[in-house]
């Protein structure tokens, strides 16, 4: 294993990819554990403590925990996922999304593009969401400031 670790790691552009890789998961775990300011932890735990079951428990799973705790990454990868899946469902429903599909590599590149925009989309306004909802029941102020913080 460790063999094959070294002859990737002479490969230049494995070598940049592999970097790149484990950068992205440094930023990540750093970003799931950084609490949006202005939370109260106390009545964070308090109202998360009932919600460990149901679609609650099972969104904070899917983070990594990162939901419960309210942090900066919080919402993970379900924007995305999400983001993909509405675009293969769009793809039966919308023609000119089919034939996109059909055209080969470019059209799923070109999709795959949509996906990502879709993406921003539904992540901004999950965050939006659910940060005026949990701001307005558990937490110190409810304010555009304090919204804008934990959204962006």
């Amino acid at each position: 294993m460790f063999d094959t670790l070294k002859k990737a790691w002479r490969i230049p552009d494995l070598r940049q990819k592999i970097i790149f890789t484990l950068l992205m998961l440094v930023i990540f775990r750093l970003g799931a554990n950084l609490p949006v300011p202005g939370v109260s932890q106390e009545k964070l735990l308090a109202m998360a403590g009932g919600a460990r079951e149901g679609f609650l428990g099972f969104f904070s799973l899917m983070s990594g925990g990162a939901f419960e705790r309210f942090t900066m990454f919080g919402l993970g990868i379900s924007p995305y996922i999400t983001a993909t899946i509405v675009m293969q469902l769009l793809q039966i429903a919308i023609p000119s999304l089919e034939a996109l599909s059909k055209e080969g590599e470019a059209g799923r590149r070109k999709i795959a593009q949509y996906s990502r925009y879709l993406t921003v989309v539904l992540a901004f306004t999950q965050a939006l969401a659910l940060s005026v909802t949990w701001f307005r029941s558990a937490f110190y102020e409810f304010n555009f400031i304090s919204v804008a913080v934990a959204v962006l």
